[in-house]
């Protein structure tokens, strides 16, 4: 009766390595999308997709509705991506340059650092955006950066919890290396959706963000 217990679909044991075994799935199905690089748009939009289902605790196949998610996505999403790709690979290039400029120009490091500031955060709610709602990609990026704003104190806490899961474990907890390769990307994404859909919630009652 104890095992029985134990392997029934309501222990929390039993749900907890369901939810486990779900984010090391859908951590490995997104990296594996994501090789080709151009693809990483639609699969940030389809790994955020998939996670809001995991979190609402929806009924679905899960790597058919990631790779659902992906084809649909597909298009808009890899606009996206490239544009913000193609904005952090300018602020990349152009520091070493202009260096020494910003170093002896106060106005002008503080401009650049908040246009660094601004064009991350509003990164970090595009694709849970454009997962969540139907609407034109510059609609997106107004409503993200509107979003990022808005909600500053959430922004600055996902992109701290972005930071310490996708980049400072491998760097800092090298051990775990292998158990972050298994899960960072989706944990990352699960634990931000339950913040992404507290945010959207606030608006979408209030019309001020169509669903789709």
């Amino acid at each position: 009766m104890r095992m029985r217990g134990f392997f029934s679909t309501e222990n929390l044991p039993y749900r907890l390595m369901n939810k486990i075994y779900q984010l090391v799935v859908l951590n490995l199905v997104f990296i594996w999308t994501c090789l080709p690089i151009i693809t990483i748009g639609a699969a940030l939009t389809a790994l955020y997709g998939t996670a809001f289902k995991m979190t609402e605790e929806a009924e679905e196949r899960l790597v058919a509705g990631y790779l659902r998610r992906l084809k649909n996505e597909w298009k808009q999403g890899t606009k996206i991506w490239l544009f913000f790709l193609a904005i952090f690979l300018t602020i990349g290039i152009c520091y070493p340059i202009f260096k020494n400029f910003l170093a002896h120009n106060l106005m002008a490091f503080l401009f650049f650092m908040l246009f660094c500031a601004v064009s991350l955060l509003t990164s970090i709610y595009v694709f849970p955006l454009l997962a969540k709602f139907e609407n034109s990609s510059r609609e997106i990026l107004i409503q993200a950066f509107f979003l990022a704003m808005k909600n500053m104190s959430y922004s600055i806490f996902l992109f701290f919890l972005f930071l310490f899961l996708i980049v400072g474990v491998p760097i800092f907890f090298s051990k775990l290396f292998f158990l972050w390769l298994l899960i960072a990307c989706s944990l990352n994404a699960y634990l931000g959706s339950f913040i992404f859909l507290s945010i959207f919630a606030k608006y979408t009652e209030n019309q001020e963000i169509n669903k789709s």
